[in-house]
């Protein structure tokens, strides 16, 4: 690996994402809605399952671009490009925006025990 990349077993995603202007990643729940929140811009690069839909989804919003098949190159030269390309990156702030003002699970509940017969 180059000298200024590290590699760890894992990391504390959203404290990375607070500091990150662009994330790749598979397009799985945790790791797409965290970025959004974020605001950060995505490569999508699905693997599997739900990550396709995933990734669709964020492609037709706008807070993504594809990323297939990579290569050392062609990751580095399309990060780069996304860094300039300001539509993805305010696409991904928007909906981050509307992400963190939706209230969350905290309001779901709030919503499923109103509806709950007392």
């Amino acid at each position: 690996m180059p000298s200024d990349v590290v590699l760890r077993p894992s990391v504390a995603q959203r404290a990375v994402l607070a500091r990150a202007s662009v994330s790749v990643t598979h397009c799985g729940m945790n790791s797409a809605h965290e970025a959004l929140v974020a605001g950060v811009p995505m490569f999508a690069f699905p693997q599997s399952g739900d990550q396709f839909l995933m990734a669709s989804r964020l492609l037709a919003l706008g807070g993504a671009q594809r990323l297939s098949p990579p290569s050392s190159s062609g990751i580095r030269d399309r990060i780069t490009a996304m860094l300039v390309d300001a539509p993805t990156a305010a696409h991904a702030r928007r909906l981050g925006t509307g992400l963190r003002a939706s209230g969350g699970a905290v309001l779901v509940v709030d919503r499923i025990e109103r509806l709950i017969p007392q």
